[in-house]
């Protein structure tokens, strides 16, 4: 989330986490810091004071500052050490100090490009006189430090070092009520640049024990915060969904449960004793400190990667760490958990916290339902072009419950004075009870009439979305996890009826195969039959048989029958010799 406060600073919010080397992270937001200082140079202060810069700094690559500030944002969120008080953000802070520096530049008395000469020994910045010009100029680029009495190298640095070490008390002269402004704005962002400084240089991190169950305790302690978070968002969001005994009753076993398992890991409790706020009597707080425990935790798990710069991937890596750590937990953790993923599933039908009337708006309401209405006419569609299907339908009590969301959905629209068009809820209805009970034979005859009435019901869906202004709400997390878990059922049906159809044909394939096949060696057969021998160049029509005296007549039966049989069909005039 981004708000602009002014042309200078610009605020994002990133969720605070602990990576797994504060020195590295560090690292990362000075070089960020860096960007954001010469950045800030390039577009603010320049233009306004008439600034010159070396040559070395106009080639640099010039980025855009609010890109800069975004970045130094993430960065520091990796780095929840650096606190200040009334929780004022110290990202913005350092952003409020630079803004500072057109002003001091504008009052010195000569160009306010100078150098900033650097003690190396203990390497902490001093500005240092500069020899006999007793006027001051606002150091900002060219660092010259120094190592004793002759080592010395100059480096090419913009405002974060200045900014660092600047004495206020060495500015230039100027009204008093400017001098307080720069002072305002400045020292609180210079207080965040040297705590960053100190931990950059290698301040020690404090090492914390942990037990040779660290991993058991750890997921634990993450399964039970993730399932206590849930617990407590759908008792917020969806008052009604959970029996107010079971919810008391998964509640004190969930806090048992992190509770027990942090007490037995210095690292977990120092975490728990830190982020978690267990007496807060706000929900708001109560779930964000729920959120930043299990985040915070997750980081130290073993199997968790360094932190990257890509957050798609951070992302990924950080699901499939809490999906393990609800993998490896207790049993009667992983039984609160199917118990909150099953209200989720069945119970939550829309939410209606108390005091949130933005939940109750017609635009949110059609948000929801056509995002429920495009499951259906999903399913509906695939259905149409299926030619096998089970009976009694395995997703009825899926699309039954997806009708109820719908119907909710629709009378919340009603209730904001909204006008319902009566054939449109007609047409939904029919063709919810197409995909609940036609079975294929009907759905094919019937199938042009269900995907008109579909078409109506988009046409509806997208006029609708234009008179409210397309309004586009976002979806809270127990809204998509049912609706990419419906969308997941209603796809692995479509390719299990694809499947199913595929198997048929490939198993008529083998049959028609198979027969014809055996056509084949009939035929074959019939072709290679044993003829009876012959001299050769000998016709049938030629030949002449005489029969001597044969001892009994059976005998004589079975001999004619064996050389009729093995004369060729091709001839038949021999044939009805011998017969004769």
């Amino acid at each position: 989330m981004m708000s602009s406060h002014n042309d200078y600073l610009c605020h994002f919010d990133f969720e605070k986490s602990m990576p797994s080397s504060i020195k590295k992270a560090a690292n990362w937001a000075w070089t960020c810091l860096e960007r954001l200082s010469s950045s800030f140079c390039f577009c603010f202060c320049q233009p306004e004071t008439k600034c010159v810069l070396q040559h070395h700094l106009k080639a640099s690559h010039k980025i855009e500052f609010e890109e800069a500030q975004k970045a130094f944002h993430q960065a520091l969120a990796y780095l929840p050490v650096i606190d200040v008080a009334n929780d004022e953000c110290p990202a913005c802070l350092v952003t409020n100090a630079l803004k500072t520096f057109p002003l001091i530049a504008s009052k010195s008395e000569i160009a306010p490009v100078s150098e900033l000469k650097m003690n190396g020994v203990d390497c902490y910045p001093e500005v240092v006189p500069m020899g006999l010009n007793t006027k001051r100029s606002f150091p900002c680029c060219v660092i010259n430090t120094w190592i004793g009495d002759s080592e010395y190298e100059i480096e090419n640095q913009c405002r974060e070092i200045a900014l660092l070490n600047l004495d206020l008390d060495e500015l230039p002269s100027m009204p008093p009520w400017e001098y307080e402004n720069i002072e305002h704005a400045f020292l609180p962002g210079q207080a965040v640049v040297k705590r960053l400084w100190a931990i950059k240089q290698g301040e020690p991190e404090e090492e914390v024990g942990k037990s040779e169950l660290f991993r058991h305790n750890l997921s634990n302690a993450v399964a039970a915060t993730i399932c206590l978070r849930d617990l407590v968002r759908i008792k917020c969001f969806y008052p009604g969904a959970i029996p107010e005994s079971d919810f008391d009753s998964l509640m004190d076993s969930l806090t048992e449960w992190i509770n027990c398992s942090v007490e037995k890991e210095p690292l977990l409790k120092k975490i728990s004793d830190e982020l978690f706020k267990a007496d807060t009597s706000e929900v708001s707080a109560y779930l964000d400190s729920l959120s930043a425990l299990y985040s915070v935790m997750l980081l130290h798990h073993p199997d968790m990667p360094l932190i990257d710069s890509d957050q798609g991937k951070t992302k990924d890596s950080i699901s499939k760490i809490m999906n393990k750590c609800i993998e490896e937990s207790l049993q009667p953790i992983k039984d609160a958990g199917d118990y909150i993923i099953n209200a989720k599933l069945k119970s939550c039908i829309y939410p209606t916290p108390e005091g949130q009337q933005q939940y109750r708006s017609t635009s949110r309401y059609f948000m929801m339902l056509r995002e429920y209405w495009m499951l259906c006419q999903r399913a509906i569609t695939d259905r149409t072009g299926h030619h096998v299907a089970w009976h009694p339908y395995p997703l009825s009590t899926l699309v039954i419950n997806i009708k109820h969301r719908i119907d909710t959905c629709i009378k919340g629209m009603s209730k904001t004075g909204f006008e319902f068009n009566e054939n449109i809820k007609s047409d939904m209805d029919e063709l919810v009870e197409a995909l609940l009970h036609w079975d294929v034979d009907e759905i094919t005859i019937g199938g042009e009439d269900l995907l008109n009435k579909i078409q109506t019901v988009a046409l509806w869906l997208e006029e609708t979305d234009i008179k409210l202004g397309r309004c586009l709400v976002v979806m809270i997390p127990e809204e998509q996890t049912y609706i990419e878990y419906a969308r997941q059922l209603f796809e692995n049906y479509d390719n299990d009826a694809k499947t199913a159809f595929k198997r048929m044909l490939d198993n008529a394939d083998k049959q028609a195969a198979k027969q014809k096949e055996n056509i084949a060696e009939d035929s074959q057969k019939e072709k290679t039959t044993e003829c009876f021998p012959t001299p050769d160049g000998t016709r049938w029509s030629d030949i002449k048989i005489q029969l001597g005296a044969i001892p009994f007549r059976g005998k004589l039966q079975m001999f004619l029958d064996s050389v009729v049989a093995s004369v060729p069909a091709y001839y038949p005039n021999a044939r009805k010799v011998m017969c004769s």
